[in-house]
This record gives structure tokens, C-alpha cells and sequence, in this order.
């Protein structure tokens, strides 16, 4: 449920070119281990391959693009 409250907030961000890639743990069970995903929804801002940035639970879309945008 968290992340279908997400979706609309994800989207628009990607209208508004932010490259944002969308995960489902449940079918990629892997990746979830390999970044420590725990809870959903959980945001990961990468650089190539590290970890820059991490955010778990619900953001407005303000707070949405502050955690975007301050690297």
C-alpha cells in the first residue's frame, strides 16, 4: 500500500526528468538483499553503483525532491 501511495509522486517526478527507477522487491528478491532493503517504500540514491543517500516510508513530493536534489 505505501507504495502505490508513492506512485503518483514518482511519476511526476520522472515527468519532471528525474531519473527514478522503480523496483518490486517481491520479484526481486536479490537486490533487496543486496541493498538492505527492510521496509517498503525505500528510496536509494545511487552514484553508478554506490550509495549516496537513503530514505525509508512515505514523502510529499516537496520532501520528495529536497531528498533528490540535496546531494
Amino acid at each position: 500500500m505505501p507504495c502505490k501511495i508513492m506512485k503518483p509522486v514518482v511519476n511526476v517526478l520522472k515527468e519532471e526528468n528525474f531519473e527514478i527507477n522503480y523496483v518490486d522487491i517481491d520479484e526481486n528478491q536479490d537486490l533487496a538483499l543486496k541493498y538492505g532493503i527492510m521496509s517498503i517504500p525505500t528510496f536509494v540514491l545511487m552514484d553508478g553503483e554506490n550509495e549516496v543517500k537513503r530514505h525509508v516510508g512515505i514523502m510529499d513530493i516537496h520532501k520528495f525532491r529536497e531528498f533528490l536534489n540535496n546531494v
